[in-house]
């Protein structure tokens, strides 16, 4: 519905009740879809912000989601870079932390360590949101070659390493 904007109109309605589920990241999505309904998604931003200190690892999930409706701020960086340290969440905020490019640097080493992680959703995520960051993710460079071995996540790796602008070395497909 918050994609959708003003024409989900007819379940405007609807979204007060759910809001006050009492269940946070119902009710922060329900708070999100119908500032994006009103027409002005910015009226949900201070919630979703808010949100990330929660002390609900799924709420915090839910606004990491919610950012990239809101569109996250370098305000948000210490919160997101706070997900990469726990268990849930951390693609979320990863993808946050992607969508601010350069401005989210200080993330590069925490996302250069998930590179490693066991979860495959977060290596890709982590490969994608370095991509992203331009050349302050050239330290990540060794990690991300190394990536090149994974077949869950070679070609994202391989995304992320043109995006940086590395050449491609012999023998790297």
């Amino acid at each position: 519905l918050a994609e959708a904007g003003p024409r989900a109109k007819a379940a405007r309605g609807e979204l007060d009740g759910i809001a006050a589920s009492g269940m946070p990241g119902v009710t922060l999505w329900a708070r999100v879809a119908a500032a994006a309904i009103d027409g002005d998604i910015t009226k949900a931003a201070a919630v979703v912000r808010a949100t990330l200190s929660d002390k609900s690892p799924q709420a915090r999930e839910a606004a990491a989601d919610a950012l990239a409706v809101v569109g996250p701020a370098a305000s948000d960086i210490p919160a997101l870079v706070a997900m990469l340290k726990g268990t849930v969440g951390r693609e979320s905020a990863i993808r946050a932390l992607g969508k601010l490019g350069p401005t989210a640097k200080e993330a590069v080493p925490v996302i250069t360590e998930l590179l490693t992680d066991r979860d495959s959703g977060v290596r890709i995520a982590s490969a994608e949101a370095l991509g992203e960051m331009g050349s302050a993710a050239l330290p990540a460079v060794p990690k991300l070659e190394a990536l090149l071995k994974d077949p869950l996540v070679e070609s994202t790796a391989r995304t992320a390493l043109d995006k940086l602008g590395v050449p491609e070395k012999p023998g790297r497909d």
